[in-house]
């Protein structure tokens, strides 16, 4: 859980602010920001339950999904990388994931 400040849950609230994506890959020493992020291709997923029917047990699925260009030369399969999402110019920075 994230604790936001009352002002930075207004700027949310008010949807006056900049969202920048930045994953970075330690192991190859490579950050993908806003620059060849396609935005529109962002797709956050959350629920409790995937299936149509609830389970005892079942646990909560969480994705998200990013689409880029003109990237590297470099495999990026099986390597770990981390997502956090910046707002307002780094007012406020939200790991995610």
């Amino acid at each position: 859980m994230f604790s936001l400040s009352d002002e930075e849950k207004k700027m949310f609230y008010s949807g006056d602010y900049k969202i920048e994506y930045r994953m970075s890959f330690p192991d190859i020493d490579l950050t993908i920001d806003n620059e060849t992020l396609h935005e529109e291709s962002v797709i956050i997923k959350e629920s409790i339950i995937e299936d149509a029917e609830f389970t005892l047990g079942g646990c909560i699925v969480s994705s998200i999904e990013f689409e880029v260009s003109e990237i590297i030369t470099q495999d990026l399969n099986g390597l770990e990388f981390s997502v956090k999402l910046s707002a307002d110019n780094d007012a406020v920075v939200l790991p995610m994931g």
